[in-house]
């Protein structure tokens, strides 16, 4: 399964509710008709009042069953009139120049804990950033054989491992670290 996951920033002077109701009434949907084919598209926006400025408010997750999909949506995405249109309705909420695009490996262990399935659940969200590949393999490694630690009580545990992969943007460096992993914590709500 390969997977997409897009980071993105809102034009300026947007409130968070015009962000989320512009992607999610327009956007979204726009960009499923226009480009399809991909397996489950889903938009996450972190909640709570303490966003720093300068936080991305939202990220998007694409999946597909192999990588020619992937292939596929980014070149109809790239297309002459569907570029336009879709570079068109982003640039009415959406600050185009830093948004970020990561190709994963996406690795689930689903937990046995008891749960109404039509509750809802909440998502937790951790980034951890390495110094360089070799400690990212290490930290991959030694994570995978300690996945018990941390997470009970949860119902899904999701790790996400970038690829190198010529649609990653270059930009996975924050303080000069690099994103080894997207770590998404399932909970009851």
């Amino acid at each position: 399964m390969f997977k997409l996951l897009l980071f993105f920033w809102p034009k300026i002077g947007l409130s968070q509710r015009e962000f989320f109701d512009y992607y999610e009434h327009r956007h979204a949907p726009l960009g499923a008709r226009l480009t399809g084919g991909s397996v489950d598209y889903r938009r996450n926006y972190p909640i709570g009042d303490g966003r720093a400025p300068g936080e991305f408010w939202v990220i998007t997750e694409v999946w597909h069953d192999a990588r020619a999909g992937l292939e596929a949506q980014i070149a109809t995405r790239g297309s002459t009139p569907v570029k336009e249109t879709l570079n068109e309705d982003e640039a009415a909420f959406m600050d185009r120049e830093r948004r970020l695009s990561v190709v994963v490996e996406e690795c689930i262990t689903h937990r046995s804990v008891a749960h109404d399935v039509s509750a809802p659940l909440e998502k937790l969200m951790r980034f951890v950033l390495v110094r360089d590949a070799e400690e990212a393999a290490a930290f991959r490694k030694q994570y995978e054989g300690h996945l018990q630690r941390g997470t009970r009580g949860f119902v899904h545990h999701i790790r996400n491992y970038p690829l190198d992969d010529p649609f990653t943007s270059p930009l996975l460096e924050v303080s000069g670290r690099r994103l080894a992993a997207v770590e998404e914590l399932w909970r009851m709500a």
